[in-house]
Parts: C-alpha cells; structure tokens; sequence
C-alpha cells in the first residue's frame, strides 16, 4: 500500500462537523432543546461531511469521498436554508436558542458553506500533510483514524438513540417539546 499523506484539510472538516453536532447534543441534553425535524436533517447532513472527511483521511484523499463531502454539505445548506426561510418573518423568534447571537440552522448554513470552501482548497494546501503533525506526538495515522471513527460511530448513536427517544417509529412532531419514549 502507498504511503498516505493526511491533509489537514480533511481532519479540520471533520473536526468541524462533529464539534457542530456534539454542540447541537449538548444543547439537546443540557438546555433540553429537542430538535425539529429539520434540525435532525441537518445533523445527518453533518454525519455525512464527517464520514466523506475520514474516509479521506484513511483512503488518501479521493474524488469520491470529496463528493461525499460536498453533497452533504450541499444537501445540509439547503436544509438549512429551508429553516431560515421559514423563519425570515419579521417577528418570528425562530427555532430553538442561539448560539453566539445566531440560531443553529443559521450556523449549519455557515458551516456548510464554508467546508464547501475548505474542500475546493484541499488542492491548493495539499503540501499541508498532517502526518508530521502526528509524527511530533507520536501518534500514527492508523491510531488516528480508528479514534476519529470510534468517535464519528458513537455520535452517530447517540443520534440514532435519541431520535427514538423522541419520536419513536413515529413522524417527529414538528415542535417537538417532550420525549415520546424513556428507558
């Protein structure tokens, strides 16, 4: 097998999209906010990011898992979007706390576009390897890439376990404000 270059493009895409859902779990849990619908189409769209940006990181950096990338980014700006508009009435309070002053849809919508952004600039920052970064620490790649997906595994349960938490086998209200289902 070829040596494989880490871009530190791709560990900074994923970090971002698993920071943004580990926010957006946190408020969840903490702040009792549930998520609406959309919010919870938003965090696939996150996953996705996250799962195209570590399959780079253990492939090498590919075509296919850049699209990965930039489909999800897309499909969770248009998501976004959409909960943006709905929410573009002059009084309406939207959906949810703000985070720093900005709503977490509104967030998704600056976070997808800007790892759009961050995916066309892999090429130009491709002599950017993240390998000597690790090789400082002492961690190998392999290490790094079994923990990022052990990670990105278990936010995705989390997500799996409280979507059903709050709406079961059922449609998820559209405001929601109660767990349908306890343990």
């Amino acid at each position: 097998m070829a040596n494989r270059h880490i871009q530190i493009t791709d560990f900074i895409i994923f970090i971002i999209a698993i920071t943004a859902n580990i926010i957006a779990l946190f408020y969840q849990f903490a702040f009792h906010e549930l998520p609406c619908p959309l919010c919870l189409l938003q965090r696939v769209g996150l996953l996705f990011i996250a799962f195209g940006a570590i399959m780079n990181m253990r492939h090498g950096n590919e075509f296919r898992y850049n699209l990965i990338i930039i489909i999800s980014s897309i499909y969770s700006l248009i998501v976004a979007m959409r909960q943006v508009l709905l929410h573009i009435v002059p009084g309406d309070p939207g959906y949810g706390s703000k985070f720093l002053n900005l709503h977490f849809y509104t967030w998704n919508d600056i976070v997808s576009f800007s790892l759009i952004i961050l995916v066309s600039l892999t090429p130009v920052l491709k002599n950017i390897k993240f390998n000597s970064i690790l090789s400082y620490f002492s961690i190998s790649d392999k290490l790094l890439n079994r923990l990022l997906f052990l990670i990105l595994l278990t936010i995705l349960l989390i997500n799996v376990i409280s979507v059903y938490l709050e709406c079961g086998f059922m449609q998820c209200p559209d405001n929601p404000v109660e767990y349908r289902n306890r343990f």
